[in-house]
């Protein structure tokens, strides 16, 4: 291409700078390389030799330039751009020879096509400050720009492209936008006086600022762990963050950044880079970027900025210099208003405690030198009322049918309130008012009149009253309202928090008052009585140190009378008494517990005395006992009378006993053939006997008081027990059961077990027995059931065809005494009877509650074999001939040779010294004597023996004796064989008999 083909660019006298078209456009800059390297050919506008001159130009102006420049040309808009242009471009350059709108696809619509068309279409056009959002380096971001459109036209006038320098000024115009912002945040914090009103406007102003749709600032809890936001600010895009969350929901690197100082910058939510989060915490929100900034106290983490963006958006670093600013100053002016509320705050307490103390004060000393409850009450309500400036004002005691009563009441128009003096029910209140007193709620009321949650009723009756506005404060005692304190108005009145407080406090108060002027009327009465008790009975009061040591007798008063020193327990109890009394004192002192003992003490004559000491420990406040105080009582005549009964229950106990032995022998000798065994009916007769004797050992054991059930079916089924303990079943309650009962169940009982030893599941080996009871119901319709079952004995064939008098006393007498039924199942595998009868025909009448009897009875037989007895002489002791004879006959039977019987004490003895008795049977009392010396002799001898008795409880069994049998008449003569031979059988262990000299 020759020179002129280019022609000048320098106007007249200058040369044409590029001699060869390969080296245009000439420059060393980058953009100047990439033009000279383009294929033009392939590009809408050509080669360069085929330009217009005008484009050449411009391109050439451009390239020189340092000002960011492009030209756009033709109608494919194919744009040429400088360096400084290519800056601007960003990632995407390079795009030289591209269309306007291919590189800047982003803002084309509709913006950028309005602009290039109206440059096409010849307008020069200048915007000093536009703003587009550009996708640059992965992300859109903000843009401002100022440039200048100038077309450039052909000679014919078309307009065939546009020259355009430009300036991006985003970092100015975000500059000016921090500077505002910043004006406006310092306002912001400087009118603001709350603290969570300053973070929250603070917040929501950064936020709008930087366009996120969503700030909060979260407190964090001491542990580092939770993060509160009372309040945040959304743009309506995002869900609110308002409550408590934990930071490591966010993902335990989220929550760790945040602990160590570090700021999270998330541009997308989806694609955290390094900082493993959780995203599914952020997108279940509609986040898609974040920036959070943390700030720390005293090198605590305290608090934590949150900016949270709908879509993912770059965040440039001067957006994240500008939150970590605003994280200071805001964290500053927090604790600034924080101080100066304390100081605020810390004043307004000063005042209220000023007032609250003159109240409280002025309170003390009206009531404190009062002792009448009512008279509490007035002065109370007249000093409250009065510094409060009410209407009314009083304080009601609450009963527990919710009545209350205004004793104390206080008035500013100078007459009785019409409530006053008179009982009204809490509920006529209101039912939210009444719920909330009961429950301890204090009730504030500014206006009846306008108050939600009451009736119209509710409503006028306050106002019925003259009152408008109203406090209650409710007093609870263990959990139930005792009474409350009012205060009212006639007219509309907001109470403050002090006022409310001061209410509180003056129930709490007043109530504690009226409290300790009750308690002191209480103990003055106490003493009184007390003086008048002391004084007008016998018993002796005393005092004792903490350990029992130091013991001393005082007045009504409880002033010291006498010293006993610290040997009063070796001075006046008695000698055999003193380990007992010792050992019952130590175990109080170890329990703390009160003491009621009973021994025998020395009177100042020498006599000796019952008494009955009781005691009670005292307390100091730590709980500690300082002293005990008791009284002691004279008892030796009720002792005496005690026993004089013991002793005429027992004699009259061992008179009916032998009057039935007596019985039981006429009845065997009158029926018993020359030969054979005793018919049925004599059998059956002797057994009644012995039942009813049994019932009447287990009452008289209980010196009448009643037997126990249990035992009462023990010893019924006893007999059969021997040889196989497992085939009879006896379960239940134990319950003590009233004299009338027990022999009613007794013979009952008798008659069942007999039936099933002759005919029922008890006359086979293998035949199972299952006695129980229980009691059901409650109250007065409790029952006992009692179910006796009989299996594996003979088939029975159904009911017999005559009821003897054994069914008739089961189901008629238990109806007829005990108004129960009985129901007799003659089931072919066994008889089942089921009996219910009522449990306040059973019990003894003062026994709220089934009770256990005391067990005090023989041990069971070892049922050892009776032909041990096969030669053994033996020696009878018994005064009662007839039950001497039945004794008697019996040992004979069992092959013994028989000794006496022996009637008296001296034969007795006389006997037992020359004889040389095998064995022994001895009754205790033998007339005026008891059977004593007998059996001390015998025990020396070796010799085994048991006791046989009509005593219940023999009184002074000498302590060798004490573990001989005893067996209480009447008594089968088959029992007293085979007891007497488990005695002899165990005496080849436990006994040496001395060899006859």
């Amino acid at each position: 291409m020759t020179r002129a083909a280019f022609g000048s660019l320098g106007g007249p006298g200058r040369d044409m700078i590029c001699d060869n078209a390969a080296d245009w456009p000439m420059g060393s800059g980058e953009m100047a390389r990439r033009m000279r390297d383009l294929d033009w050919d392939a590009t809408p506008l050509g080669a360069p030799d085929a330009w217009p001159l005008s484009l050449r130009i411009l391109t050439e102006v451009m390239l020189a330039a340092k000002q960011p420049m492009f030209v756009t040309w033709g109608a494919d808009r194919t744009t040429l751009y400088n360096d400084a242009y290519a800056e601007i471009l960003a990632d995407k350059h390079p795009a030289l020879g591209r269309a306007i709108e291919d590189i800047w696809s982003e803002i084309w619509e509709p913006d950028l096509r309005q602009i290039v068309a109206r440059a096409y279409e010849g307008e020069a056009l200048h915007m000093s400050d536009i703003t587009f959002q550009l996708f640059r380096n992965g992300a859109f971001r903000e843009a401002q720009f100022s440039f200048s459109y100038t077309p450039v036209s052909d000679a014919g006038g078309r307009v065939q492209g546009f020259f355009c320098p430009c300036l991006e000024i985003t970092d100015a115009i975000s500059e000016e936008r921090r500077a505002r912002f910043r004006e406006g945040l310092a306002e912001t914090l400087r009118r603001s006086a709350d603290p969570e009103t300053i973070a929250h406007e603070a917040a929501s102003l950064l936020a709008r600022h930087l366009g996120a749709e969503q700030a909060a600032y979260l407190e964090i809890d001491e542990a580092g762990e939770l993060g509160t936001v009372r309040r945040d600010w959304t743009s309506g895009t995002l869900p609110s963050m308002a409550g408590t969350h934990r930071l490591q929901d966010f993902g335990e690197a989220f929550a760790a950044a945040l602990r160590a100082g570090e700021s999270i910058v998330i541009p997308d939510v989806g694609d955290t880079g390094a900082l493993p989060i959780a995203p599914d915490a952020f997108a279940k929100r509609g986040i898609g970027a974040v920036l959070h900034v943390p700030h720390f106290h005293d090198r605590r983490l305290v608090g934590v900025l949150a900016l949270n963006a709908a879509r993912p958006r770059d965040w440039h670093p001067a957006d994240v210099a500008l939150v970590v600013e605003v994280v200071e100053r805001i964290n500053r002016a927090v604790d600034r208003a924080r101080s100066e509320r304390s100081l605020r705050e810390s004043e307004a307490r000063l005042r209220v405690s000023e007032d609250r103390h003159a109240l409280l004060l002025k309170l003390s000393d009206a009531i404190r030198d009062r002792r009448d409850a009512k008279d509490v009450l007035h002065a109370a309500a007249q000093v409250f009322g009065t510094h409060l400036g009410v209407t009314f004002a009083g304080f009601a005691e609450v009963d527990g049918d919710g009545l209350a009563r205004t004793d104390g009441q206080y008035s500013s128009r100078g007459q009785t309130p019409a409530f006053a003096n008179r009982a009204v029910a809490i509920d006529s209140f209101g039912r939210s008012i009444a719920t909330a007193l009961r429950l301890g709620q204090t009730v504030i009321v500014a206006d009846m009149a306008t108050a939600h949650g009451f009736t119209s009723a509710e409503k006028a009756a306050v106002r019925g009253l003259g009152v408008r506005a109203f406090v209650l404060s409710p007093v609870l005692w263990q959990g139930k309202l005792e009474a409350y304190l009012f205060a009212a108005s006639d007219t509309p009145r907001f109470w403050t928090k002090s006022e409310v407080d001061l209410v509180r406090e003056t129930a709490e108060r007043t109530f504690s008052a009226l409290h300790r002027a009750r308690a002191e009327a209480a103990l003055i009465e106490s003493e009184a009585r007390f003086r008048a008790l002391v004084h007008s009975t016998s018993d002796i009061a005393f005092r004792v140190s903490a350990d029992w040591t130091e013991l001393e007798h005082v007045d009504a008063l409880g002033r010291p009378l006498h010293n006993a020193g610290s040997e009063w327990i070796s001075l006046y109890v008695t000698p055999e008494d003193q380990p007992h009394v010792r050992a019952t004192l130590d175990q109080a002192i170890r329990a703390k517990a009160p003491v009621d003992l009973e021994h025998r003490w020395r009177k100042p004559d020498n006599t000796i005395a019952w008494i009955r000491m009781r005691a009670v420990p005292l307390y100091d406040p730590s709980g500690t006992i300082y002293e005990w105080f008791g009284a002691s009582t004279d008892i030796t005549e009720s002792k005496r009378l005690a026993h004089s009964q013991r002793v005429l229950l027992s004699e009259l106990d061992h008179r009916v006993k032998n009057i039935l032995a007596v019985v039981q022998s006429i009845a065997h000798q009158t029926f018993r053939p020359a030969d054979g065994p005793l018919p049925d009916e004599a059998r059956r007769l002797l057994g009644r006997i012995s039942a009813l004797a049994e019932s009447h050992r287990l009452l008289a054991r209980s010196s009448w008081q009643g037997a126990s059930f249990r035992e009462l079916v023990d010893g019924a089924v006893a007999p059969h027990r021997w040889g196989n303990a497992d085939r009879i079943t006896v379960d239940g309650p134990d319950l003590q059961i009233n004299p009338r009962a027990a022999q009613t169940l007794v013979l009952a009982l008798h008659e069942l077990v007999t039936n099933a030893a002759k005919y029922g599941a008890l006359s086979r080996p293998e035949g199972m027995l299952s006695v129980i009871w229980a009691v059901s119901g409650v109250e007065d319709a409790r029952n006992m059931t009692l179910c006796w079952s009989e299996t594996l004995g003979p088939q029975l064939a159904g009911a017999p065809a005559r009821r003897g008098f054994g069914s008739l006393l089961i189901e008629h007498t238990l109806a007829f005494e005990l108004e129960g039924s009985a129901k007799l199942d003659f089931a072919p595998d066994g008889l089942k009877v089921q009996v219910e009868l009522p449990l306040r025909n059973l019990v003894p009448q003062d026994t709220a509650h089934p009770v256990a009897a005391p067990a005090d009875s023989a041990p069971a037989s070892s049922g050892s074999d009776i032909a041990i007895l096969k030669g053994k002489r033996v020696l009878v002791v018994e005064d009662e001939h007839l039950v001497a004879h039945e004794t008697v006959c019996a040992l004979a039977k069992a092959g013994c040779e028989v000794i006496g019987p022996m009637p008296n004490l001296n034969t007795a003895l006389a006997s037992a010294g020359a004889a040389a008795p095998d064995a022994a049977v001895l009754d205790i009392n033998l007339g005026s004597d008891l059977v004593w010396p007998v059996a001390l002799l015998l025990r020396a001898k070796g010799v085994p023996f048991v006791f046989v008795t009509g005593y219940a409880a023999p009184v002074d069994v000498p302590e060798a004796l004490q573990d001989v049998l005893r067996l209480e008449k009447p008594l089968r003569p088959d029992c007293i064989i085979q007891r007497l031979a488990d005695e002899v059988a165990k005496s080849g262990a436990t006994y040496r008999i001395p060899a006859l000299a």
